[in-house]
């Protein structure tokens, strides 16, 4: 019934003949033209399959199907309709590739984000105690008196030459650490001296004279050790 009723719709003679008799059959198998109507009726034109294909597949209709063209009737192959099928099928082909193209990057990021978090070992020593590592125990480095906090078993691990290069990086962040901590106290009091000075505010003024610059205060005393002072 779907067949007929897209036959009859698609063809505008056959849809002037239903207007006049009303009645299906005698459309589908009346002559047209003095011409025998060789579909055999309108059941062969389109299939419900092809119907939904067509509405919801975005494609043709898969079978043999009839295309008319000013009242006369035309002749599809179905090697064109099978075609399209495979070409469908490497659309989707397409599509799944082009999809895992476009999430390469974030894919790529996932996994080198992975491989770093292999690779870098965790540092045997802390500046500050961390309990979630265990490194709680403290020790000084026997040059500039860093205190640093290692866990249970550094002591074990490290000793002579490897011990001396640990406590040499660790007094090598701590450097870099007082020394960036310096820098912020120095551009805090510069601010608040020049807020002062333009608002002119005496309790800005007071407040940047009395800052205790502490990393300022232990720069200086790890320059003195550095130069043997």
């Amino acid at each position: 019934e779907i067949g007929n009723a897209y036959a009859v719709l698609s063809n505008p003679e056959k849809r002037k003949q239903y207007d006049l008799t009303g009645n299906e059959e005698q459309t589908c198998n009346r002559p047209s033209n003095g011409r025998f109507n060789f579909h055999r009726g309108c059941e062969a034109d389109i299939t419900p399959e092809d119907l939904f294909n067509m509405f919801f597949g975005g494609a043709f209709p898969t079978g043999s199907v009839h295309s008319f063209s000013n009242g006369r009737a035309g002749y599809s192959h179905p090697n064109q309709h099978r075609q399209s099928g495979h070409e469908r099928e490497e659309e989707r082909g397409d599509g799944g590739f082009s999809m895992f193209i476009q999430l390469m990057p974030i894919i790529v990021l996932i996994l080198v984000s992975l491989l770093s978090q292999l690779m870098i070992s965790n540092s045997p020593y802390a500046l500050y105690p961390r309990s979630s590592t265990g490194q709680t125990i403290k020790m000084q480095t026997e040059n500039l008196g860093v205190v640093y906090y290692v866990n249970k078993d550094f002591r074990n691990e490290y000793k002579g030459v490897s011990l001396q290069k640990v406590e040499k990086s660790v007094e090598e962040d701590y450097v870099s650490n007082t020394r960036n901590n310096c820098w912020k106290e120095r551009q805090q009091k510069t601010d608040l001296l020049y807020a002062a000075k333009v608002y002119r505010d005496d309790r800005l003024r007071k407040k940047a004279d009395s800052m205790p610059m502490d990393n300022c205060k232990e720069l200086e005393r790890l320059t003195s050790l550095y130069r043997g002072g």
